[in-house]
């Protein structure tokens, strides 16, 4: 079987426990004070002022981290040191155990072959001895054979048990390389099993990156599908109210083709009433060029007749009194009114003025009428 190091947790916390015990009771039973001189308090004080200043203008938040770290690197630290002194510890009473259990095995084969023949290249008769402190070659000095009738009955009976341990010592290796052999075997296997093992953990961990894979694609399908079916509830609602709104535009559709209709009919009235009116207008065109004609007429007429009348009534300053002196005057204003009208009319020019001018003197000219005939 392969070797394999367990962890003796008991003996690692114990020691674990002693180390920091130890540690704790070095911080409280050592004085602060011990190492610092009476002169020396000053500039201790001294430094903790700067240090308190510095930390005042510096920043917090690297110092609190570097405190962090220092404490950190120190507990690493720790825990390093006393994981090697439990190691070297336990490596240690591993020594110890085994010189004692070496020990143990020497004085026990030594006590098995504590008394064996030892023949002398001089004489052939067997000579008692007592062995020496080494071990002894088993597969070497188990064939030799053994004369007991120079030794007592006693004796005897520790030859036996020398043979039968001897057999037993065979025994023992044979069966050590039977399973010496069928433990190669079985190494082999585990080596291939634990090849298996590491394969099979390669294809599971593959198998669950694939199985998130796969969960996380049928979340993102389910989400999908959610937003698809809400974009589907707001598509028929869309489509429900543009039912809606086509129905509402059908009818306003009808009205607007019965009141196009109906404004066409009122088109075709009304063209036909600017037709009939364009020929009243043409009409009432001739009628007015008619109408303009013999208004000039009139007109020249009647001024003929206000020349003689103003002559008439224009006389010597002599003869007229101051009313009909103002008569005329205004008379002769009116004609000059009559002559800039004339001009105007030729010209056909607009000007406000002579508008109201010629307003006024056909009031005037009214009034002068009413006046004369009064």
């Amino acid at each position: 079987m392969q070797n394999r190091t367990l962890i003796h947790w008991r003996s690692l916390v114990l020691f674990g426990l002693i180390f920091w015990f130890l540690l704790c009771l070095f911080d409280f039973m050592r004085s602060p004070s011990s190492f610092v001189h009476d002169e020396d308090f000053d500039r201790i004080y001294h430094e903790l002022l700067l240090y308190e200043e510095s930390l005042k203008n510096s920043n917090s938040d690297r110092q609190l981290m570097y405190l962090g770290l220092i404490i950190l690197l120190w507990i690493s630290i720790t825990l390093l040191y006393s994981t090697l002194f439990c190691w070297a510890t336990r490596r240690f009473w591993w020594t110890l155990n085994q010189s004692v259990n070496g020990r143990r095995i020497t004085t026990t084969v030594t006590l098995w072959s504590g008394y064996h023949r030892h023949i002398s290249a001089r004489s052939k008769i067997p000579i008692k001895i007592q062995a020496s402190t080494t071990c002894i070659d088993f597969r070497s000095h188990s064939q030799e054979s053994l004369q007991l009738l120079p030794i007592p009955k006693f004796r005897c009976s520790i030859d036996v048990n020398n043979n039968e341990i001897n057999k037993l010592k065979e025994e023992f290796i044979k069966s050590k390389d039977v399973s010496s052999k069928a433990l190669n075997v079985i190494s082999k296997k585990l080596v291939n099993l634990e090849r298996q093992n590491n394969f099979l953990k390669v294809q599971l961990e593959t198998t669950r990156s694939d199985k998130n894979i796969a969960l996380q694609e049928i979340r993102d399908l389910i989400a999908e599908k959610e937003d698809l079916m809400k974009t589907v509830e707001e598509i028929s609602v869309i489509i429900k109210s543009n039912v809606k709104s086509k129905k509402r535009d059908m009818g306003a559709y009808d009205e607007l083709i019965k009141n196009c209709d109906n404004l066409e009919r009122q088109f075709q009235e009304c063209s036909k009433e600017k037709k009939a009116l364009e020929k009243k207008l043409q009409r009432l065109q001739e009628e007015y060029k008619d109408l303009k004609e013999n208004l000039s007429r009139n007109y020249k007429s009647d001024s003929k007749i206000e020349e003689e009348h103003f002559e008439k009534f224009c006389l010597s300053d002599e003869e007229a009194t101051p009313s009909e002196k103002r008569v005329c005057c205004r008379n002769k204003a009116m004609a000059n009114l009559e002559t800039e009208i004339d001009e105007y009319s030729s010209d056909g020019s607009v000007d406000t003025n002579r508008i109201l001018c010629v307003s006024k003197s056909k009031h005037f000219q009214i009034f002068l009428k009413k006046y004369n005939m009064g």
